[in-house]
């Protein structure tokens, strides 16, 4: 399926724009899932960076997909395969994460899923996501690899990127805890 997509320079950037909006659509539905169930609570402090699903984030996602579309439109197929396609896959990495996160969102807005409120740390989701990206981003190497697939390699270091900063957020967050601590103690 994925070498006559990157044939057409148009059939790649609506595959890439179909995506991106169903990507959209599945994070804005997670938001509201989040905020429907009463179990698991973020840190809102305002401190601290958007976290993963902050309608912030999901502008930038489209903004730079506007950009890559712009780039699908390269004269030579290579480019489309590797810069367009590697960003597809991103976008697929992305889709499942966020199905992911609809799914156990939804769960626990049922009656009798869990007991309790855990509320999560900006830093604890920044890690957590991170993990879940890189781990997405070794299946997509994976598959790089056993069909010698240059778009899902160029994909996984696209996913391998992203999970560097989620993990470069969360260091951030618990640099200012610590610079935070020392000044309160000064």
């Amino acid at each position: 399926m994925l070498p006559p997509l990157f044939d057409s320079p148009v059939a790649t950037a609506i595959a890439i724009v179909a995506v991106a909006v169903l990507n959209h659509l599945i994070a804005t539905a997670t938001l509201r899932a989040i905020a429907r169930q009463t179990v698991v609570g973020v840190d809102d402090s305002g401190s601290a960076p958007a976290g993963p699903l902050s309608s912030r984030v999901l502008a930038r996602s489209l903004g730079l997909t506007a950009v890559i579309v712009v780039l699908t439109f390269m004269p030579t197929r290579l480019m489309r395969e590797t810069i367009s396609g590697g960003y597809l896959v991103l976008q697929l990495t992305t889709v499942v994460i966020n199905l992911d996160s609809l799914f156990r969102m939804r769960a626990l807005a049922q009656p009798g899923a869990a007991e309790g409120h855990v509320r999560f740390s900006n830093g604890y989701r920044f890690r957590a996501t991170a993990g879940q990206v890189l781990a997405l981003g070794l299946l997509d190497a994976a598959i790089a690899g056993l069909f010698n697939s240059v778009t899902f390699l160029v994909g996984s270091l696209f996913v391998f990127a992203t999970a560097l900063g989620w993990y470069r957020r969360a260091k951030q967050i618990r640099m200012r805890a610590v610079l935070n601590e020392k000044s309160r103690q000064a």
